[in-house]
């Protein structure tokens, strides 16, 4: 994924790829029955997003960014986003995740464009 996305972008998909720290290995999600990415906006506002997985053997798992409403983008506000997995399995474990820090700027300025 990108170090940046813009406000307001709706062609998106946020992909993550979950590793163990141990055995520095991918997660077999194939027992998954919750997943989803967690965010914390930079007004320090959190939530979080439905998720899919992508590839269970491979630890993949992605959201798409959609359109809620004509003045409600689930991208809509600037500044750095934390985004992080959530996921639980059929045996009540969760699976803690890191963040990664996001960028959300605007289109068409001039400059860094990632932190």
């Amino acid at each position: 994924m990108s170090e940046y996305i813009f406000l307001n972008q709706t062609k998106l998909r946020i992909t993550m790829v979950l590793y163990d720290k141990e055995s520095v290995s991918a997660v077999d999600l194939t027992d998954a029955t919750e997943v989803k990415v967690a965010y914390r906006k930079p007004s320090g506002l959190t939530g979080t997003w439905s998720a899919s997985i992508l590839n269970a053997l491979s630890g993949t798992i992605y959201h798409d960014v959609v359109k809620l409403a004509p003045a409600d983008e689930e991208i809509n506000e600037l500044g750095n986003w934390l985004m992080w997995a959530k996921v639980k399995f059929s045996d009540s474990r969760e699976l803690p995740s890191l963040a990664i820090k996001v960028r959300v700027v605007a289109e068409g300025k001039i400059g860094r464009a990632h932190v």
